[in-house]
């Protein structure tokens, strides 16, 4: 299938992405960007990329790596573009209630997207994932939280956890680090607006420690707010130190959530331009040698797996006290939760 055919750029302007207008119902006032690789199967997995605040669609999918790892992988690719309109800065709504709920706004525009993608281009529905940089790291989280059934999973770059802010104000003071509720009110405000899940999807956290437009903080908030929701254990299973990464995992194979803190990163992704697939330098996308897409897509199993070299496991301290068990194992959590679904059917 020869959808979309332009090549990506090896340099200049971003010339990958094709606009498509007549998608249906756009509660949202978005536009639609989409690549479907050349030779494109059906059933082929969709990641949804949202930009960053000042960014285009196709500026961030081609100079964050994404549109050369589906041309590579052969996956497709949708990337909603917001509009001026909207917002004077380009940034997603994140903090208007009326943009982040499955019933209208722009959360509801993309929700729409994905279903008219899927099947435009016979995608898998049970392989989609979301992720994005800033303002979209922040929508990307509150897709994953009105909609848990229809992600795989999702990465949230430089992020904010979701409903902690009404109106720019508000907003200005999350970001600076000013989210002072508890893990498990941040919980409660997903649980509010979607039913229990069996498996909530899984969840990667980027975020540099040289951040200052979003503090560091508001990574590990995201973290204990789906921690909570997930019931996982205050400490991780694992935390790997791989150059200036420092990734800590919940659950192993796959995790169910990570954290990534990246030294020395600024506000944006990061990109490694001497990388195939690792993207090119620009607003936003900082070179520094990670190829934060890359990483992404092989942790949802997009690409052929791959080994950061010089990776140690951080040891545990012979007197350090003992990680505190998760509240419910993530097995039986799933077995109860089904057994609910079940009685509940009957």
């Amino acid at each position: 299938m020869e959808l979309f055919t332009a090549a990506h750029p090896t340099g200049g302007a971003p010339t990958a992405l094709t606009e498509i207008r007549a998608f249906g119902p756009n509660p949202g006032a978005l536009r639609l960007f989409a690549r479907l690789p050349p030779g494109l199967r059906a059933r082929a997995p969709l990641v949804v990329v949202l930009h960053g605040c000042g960014q285009t669609a196709e500026a961030f999918g081609v100079g964050s790596g994404w549109v050369a790892l589906a041309d590579a992988h052969r996956f497709a690719l949708l990337c909603p573009q917001q509009a001026r309109a909207n917002n004077r800065a380009g940034c997603f709504n994140w903090f208007e209630s009326a943009d982040i709920r499955p019933e209208g706004g722009e959360a509801a525009a993309i929700l729409r997207m994905i279903d008219h993608l899927i099947r435009l281009a016979d995608l898998d529905p049970d392989r989609v994932f979301v992720t994005g940089l800033s303002a979209g790291g922040a929508m990307a989280l509150a897709l994953l939280a009105i909609a848990p059934t229809r992600f795989a999973g999702g990465a949230i770059i430089a992020g904010m956890p979701f409903d902690v802010a009404h109106g720019g104000a508000e907003a200005w003071l999350a970001m600076k680090g000013g989210v002072l509720i508890s893990d498990a009110a941040l919980g409660d405000r997903i649980r509010r607006i979607s039913e229990p899940q069996p498996v909530w999807p899984r969840l990667s956290v980027w975020q540099g420690l040289a951040d200052a437009t979003v503090s560091p903080a508001n990574a590990r908030r995201i973290v204990g707010q789906w921690r909570d929701l997930c019931d996982l254990p205050a400490e991780p299973d694992e935390t790997v130190v791989a150059g200036i990464l420092t990734t800590s995992r919940w659950g192993r194979d796959p995790a169910q959530l990570r954290l990534t803190l990246v030294a020395g990163l600024g506000h944006g992704a990061a990109v490694d331009s001497g990388r195939p697939g690792g993207g090119y330098a620009g607003p936003f996308l900082i070179d520094n040698g990670v190829a934060s897409a890359l990483e992404i897509a092989t942790d949802w199993g997009l690409t052929a797996a791959w080994t950061r070299p010089s990776a140690t496991v951080e040891p545990t301290p012979a007197n350090a006290p003992p990680k505190a068990a998760s509240r419910t194992p993530w097995r039986d959590q799933v077995t109860r939760a089904w057994r609910r679904l079940v009685a509940r059917a009957r």
